[in-house]
């Protein structure tokens, strides 16, 4: 489970140069965030003792980004006093050097620090019923690896920052997870610094592997990818620019890799497509009922920060050799700026087959090989990596790719207790269960075609139905005798979407279901522009109805939600999910049911995925790819690589 970067490796601490950011949503600079962070001490709003769970940029009204007239820069700071356990929100105008806005959040918690996980760590390390479980095995205490996480909390601990803390026998060995010290388990209120229980539940045998991963064993001659002339897009601050599309990004704490405007360029015309995207929230419930690991919930965005747990990218692995790395600045939790160092890169990929055909009369071939621009980033969340890929191709389409690897959590067994598997897990090793879970991320695309006034609809494609009870008789007949005499015809039904309450949809393979946000803009065949969100492979949530997942992440109960922008609905499970068994989010924004049709959109979408682990993911997992795509359906009159 998640523990802070800083506590895995050691990342530079600078302060930037004092200049201000270029561009209105470039994120803050190091100065920017010294500035945010000093105004608060100097008006007696944060202290030596507070800590710092999020600092950035509040991005500004989007009518005046699209005008050009956002000049302002202003610093959203949300902070900890663990004296009082209170969160606190504040708004900066750095520029300015002034607080705009501040309050209190009783009763709110926010995502954990590093403070949170050496509190827990140094109370349970001296706690004597945990000292007399590791003397029950035989285990000296500096063998071991306590792994800290959010976990469950229970009736009449409202207001506690609880943490559950697991351990593993590490002695020296580099997979910290692959000896779990099975039937351990504390809870801690790190706000009280008190630890509220230690069970042990007994002994089971600690699996003899180390998990230890050797040499590549394959004999493999190199493959080099060269661009003997350099790369073909131009980079100014964060701003991005390659073939005809337009973009810019960040490095947000809590959201990881975000793109903004996204758009495509006409010569000197810039057609916008995505304002924002970003993923809002990330989820993992595990199914494994046993009271060690029934807690296992975690939300990795919002608890543990997919930016703050960004990992350093390395050439030739995690992406190819000719990849540009990138620092950016995040924070400390003392409010002091921290570069991250090459936490994200930018970089061209070969993208297969573009197009080709051959004449049959005389044999003449076309054929384009693909150029793809990519962004990426990866989270070391705990046990889990995840590569996170924003691909902009030249045809218009935007693919999201999620890259899921590192090592699966697991619970120890009694060799004899299962064989292959068991009702919660498969049996990966000797001693050794690997837990069933999911993963779900939740994308929020803030999609623009064409400008701030879109209608989103819905697609299904259908056989011809030539008993519809509510159609006309004669209608039925002409149907019957002519429209679809064999019964293969099929048409696609474009069919709106009015409102918020209404917008609220699943996948559907079946129908070969898609969404299409279409534009005021029509194309040159007259049709209004638009683009389709296309969704990969994706699993719903299998946890029981009753089950409090439900609640917490209410998201997760459909695929697509769609609201008007408002830009205080950042997170599809609410701003503070941390300890809070009902922290609101999307189900509460669509109350409302405002209207969608040629308004400013928000699609939430849900990407789920199901794993069933199998031994050949064990000691590290091979990298599994889901994702989706943003298509153009209409935004072109014709291919879009063509002359």
């Amino acid at each position: 489970m998640p523990r802070p970067l800083w506590m895995m490796f050691v990342l530079n601490c600078a302060l930037w140069g004092t200049a201000l950011a270029a561009g209105p949503l470039e994120p803050l600079t190091g100065s920017e965030i010294s500035t945010a962070v000093g105004v608060l001490k100097s008006q007696g709003k944060a202290s030596a003792s507070t800590r710092f769970s999020l600092i950035t940029l509040t991005e500004p009204d989007k009518t005046l980004v699209y005008q050009g007239k956002a000049t302002g820069r202003q610093a959203r700071v949300v902070m900890y006093d663990r004296g009082q356990n209170l969160t606190t929100e504040a708004i900066v105008d750095v520029q300015k050097k002034s607080l705009l806005n501040f309050k209190a959040l009783p009763g709110m918690q926010p995502g954990f620090m590093l403070d949170d996980y050496v509190i827990a760590q140094q109370l349970v390390g001296k706690d004597p019923r945990w000292l007399e479980a590791m003397h029950k095995r035989g285990i000296a205490p500096n063998q071991v690896m306590l792994d800290t996480a959010g976990g469950r909390f229970e009736v009449g601990e409202d207001g506690a920052r609880v943490m559950v803390v697991t351990s593993y026998l590490r002695a020296g060995a580099w997979n910290g997870y692959a000896r779990p010290i099975e039937g351990v388990l504390a809870r801690v209120d790190v706000s009280a610094r008190k630890v509220l229980s230690v069970t042990d539940s007994g002994v089971v045998p600690i699996s003899k592997s180390k998990g230890e991963v050797g040499a590549d064993p394959s004999n493999l001659k190199p493959l080099v990818v060269r661009q003997p002339s350099g790369s073909s897009f131009t980079l100014d601050g964060h701003e991005l620019r390659w073939d005809r599309w337009k973009l810019s990004y960040s490095l947000n704490a809590r959201e990881g890799l975000v793109i903004h405007q996204a758009g495509w360029m006409e010569g000197k015309t810039f057609r916008p497509v995505l304002y924002r995207g970003s993923v809002a929230e990330m989820v993992v419930p595990y199914g494994d009922p046993n009271p060690n690991h029934d807690w296992r919930q975690p939300f990795d965005a919002s608890e543990y920060g997919l930016g703050t747990t960004a990992s350093p990218l390395t050439l030739g692995g995690d992406v190819p050799d000719h990849a540009l790395l990138k620092n950016e600045t995040l924070f400390t939790q003392t409010g002091n700026p921290l570069v991250m160092k090459n936490v994200v890169a930018i970089y061209e990929r070969d993208g297969g087959l573009l197009f080709r055909h051959m004449d049959p009369d005389n044999l003449k071939v076309i054929s384009r090989r693909a150029r793809e621009l990519c962004l990426s980033a990866v989270s070391t969340v705990g046990n889990y990596d995840y590569l996170f890929t924003w691909v902009f191709q030249q045809d218009g389409r935007i693919k999201v790719e999620v890259s899921l690897t590192g090592i699966m959590a697991t619970r120890g067994i009694a060799d004899s207790s299962t064989s292959d598997s068991g009702d919660s897990g498969m049996k990966v090793a000797p001693n050794l269960l690997a837990l069933h879970h999911q993963h779900f991320f939740g994308f929020r695309l803030d999609l623009d075609v064409d400008g701030l006034k879109n209608t989103p609809l819905e697609l299904n494609t259908e056989p011809l139905d030539m008993t519809d009870p509510e159609a006309d008789a004669n209608m039925q007949m002409d149907m019957s005798d002519q429209a679809n005499p064999h019964g293969n015809a099929m048409h696609a039904m474009l069919e709106p979407l009015s409102s918020e309450l209404n917008a609220v949809r699943d996948a559907s393979s079946a129908t070969a279901r898609a969404w299409v946000v279409q534009g005021t803009r029509k194309n040159s065949l007259g049709a209004p522009t638009g683009y389709l969100l296309v969704p990969g492979k994706s699993s719903p949530l299998i946890a029981a109805p009753e089950a409090p997942i439900r609640v917490r992440a209410g998201f997760l109960e459909h695929s697509l939600w769609i609201t008007r922008f408002n830009a205080l609905e950042r997170y599809p499970a609410g701003e503070y999910p941390t300890n809070n068994p009902d922290p609101g989010g999307i189900k509460d924004y669509i109350q409302n049911d405002e209207p969608l049709q040629n308004q400013d959109v928000v699609l939430w979408y849900t990407l789920g995925i199901t794993h069933i682990p199998r031994p050949e993911e064990w000691p590290i997992m091979n990298t599994h790819v889901v994702g989706f795509t943003l298509e153009p359906a209409g935004f072109f009159s014709r291919n879009p690589m063509l002359p």
